[in-house]
């Protein structure tokens, strides 16, 4: 159970409090700091509407924010328990498992008004969208389930059992499949749209991290167990190639247009030495071009696809870094404590990011992972939600 709950720890990071007076190298200010209702957690970003969606872990509801103006237009009530979400572009709606209450809700992407609740199995965590389809894929971690639901009215269509507890999924919009990586360190892969098992690969270890390149229908899976990320033939199974990286490596971000994949390795792991490492990889070989030392452990992960950039929060700072230099072209110091692996989201058309703060205090690095892993290890110290919260939004093109 233990393994399982740091499972999706690790799986989630893949992506903030009271953050007052942050500012760019230049001096200029955040474009919008934006107060929230309490203990905001996670954020996505609807660029096609304008919208970012928060959800606000004390009170369980989603506030709705106008892009442009940095405006709070409604605050909607949820189920309890969430702590992710997705937008679905293909249909502008949001969804958001409920974890607390085994349901998703599922919003307008314009009015940020609730459409629907649909009941699912117990503890709906993971989530992913097929934004060719507008499929939307939710896990039931306990019960390893995989629910499959129509992106616009949130129909239940398939409820698929899984051979093991999903702990991170991607989806390739080109060739129509999802890949699931499994508590036993296998890689599934399903046909998008029925769920049905394809082939299932070993990957040796755990799989903490997963990506796809669509153009070469490449799988990247983060294996801290090897210190490696092992590189998959997306339609076979096939391992292609296994890349060494940093020891601990538990979040990858890929960049399609620009061809490479950011992995971020761990150092704040009982079983590191040395500092924390963003690894970029050549999507299509899969060889190691850079390695950069960063000065604390991340704690999300983010990419502007469209400027080849890869966005780093480390505790302290959010760094930009140049994912074809693999040079940090911008840090921005901040405070803050982040809880979970959404804490910070790009708007890939304007490049604006949005990020989460989720409390005011100013802790230690030690402090930061403590209270970002509790929810899932209880025997860790407690944290209790935050009544202070904030969105900051940064132009990160500017």
């Amino acid at each position: 159970m233990a393994r399982r709950r740091l499972a999706l720890v690790l799986a989630g990071l893949c992506i903030f409090a009271g953050l007052v007076g942050i500012r760019q190298a230049n001096g200029d200010p955040f474009d919008h700091t934006i107060a929230m209702s309490g203990d905001p957690v996670a954020v996505a970003v609807d660029s096609q509407t304008q919208r970012a969606f928060v959800i606000n872990g004390a009170d369980f509801t989603v506030s709705v924010i106008d892009t442009v103006s940095g405006e709070v237009i409604r605050s909607v009530a949820i189920g309890t328990g969430a702590n992710t979400l997705a937008v679905v572009d293909r249909t502008n709606r949001v969804f958001v498992p409920n974890t607390g209450d085994n349901t998703v809700s599922i919003l307008d992407a314009r009015s940020g008004l609730v459409r629907h609740t649909v009941a699912l199995g117990y503890s709906p965590s993971l989530i992913a969208v097929n934004h060719a389809s507008g499929r939307v894929y939710v896990t039931n971690t306990p019960s390893a389930t995989l629910s499959i639901l129509d992106g616009s009215s949130g129909a239940l269509l398939h409820t698929v059992p899984l051979r093991s507890e999903p702990l991170a999924m991607a989806v390739n919009t080109v060739t129509g499949r999802l890949f699931i990586a499994a508590g036993d360190n296998t890689v599934q892969a399903r046909d998008a749209e029925t769920g049905k098992l394809l082939h299932t690969t070993s990957v040796g270890g755990f799989p903490a991290a997963i990506g796809v390149d669509p153009r070469t229908s490449r799988v990247f899976v983060a294996d801290p167990t090897h210190a490696a990320v092992k590189i998959l033939d997306g339609r076979t199974g096939a391992v292609l190639r296994v890349t060494h990286v940093a020891k601990n490596p538990i979040a990858l971000v890929t960049l399609n247009t620009l061809g490479r994949v950011a992995v971020a390795s761990l150092s704040t792991m009982p079983n590191a030495t040395g500092p924390s490492v963003v690894s970029i990889l050549d999507a299509g070989t899969g060889q190691l071009l850079q390695s950069l030392p960063i000065s604390a452990g991340p704690q999300a992960l983010a990419a502007d696809d469209r400027d080849g950039a890869v966005l780093v929060d480390v505790g302290t700072a959010i760094l930009e870094i140049d994912a074809t230099t693999g040079v940090v072209t911008h840090s921005l110091p901040v405070l803050g404590i982040r809880f979970t692996g959404q804490a910070m989201a790009v708007d890939t058309s304007t490049g604006h990011l949005f990020i989460v703060n989720s409390d005011n205090s100013n802790p230690s690095t030690n402090d930061n992972v403590v209270g970002w892993v509790h929810q899932w290890l209880p025997w860790l110290p407690h944290r209790v939600p935050s009544p202070y919260g904030s969105i900051s939004e940064y132009d990160a093109r500017r």
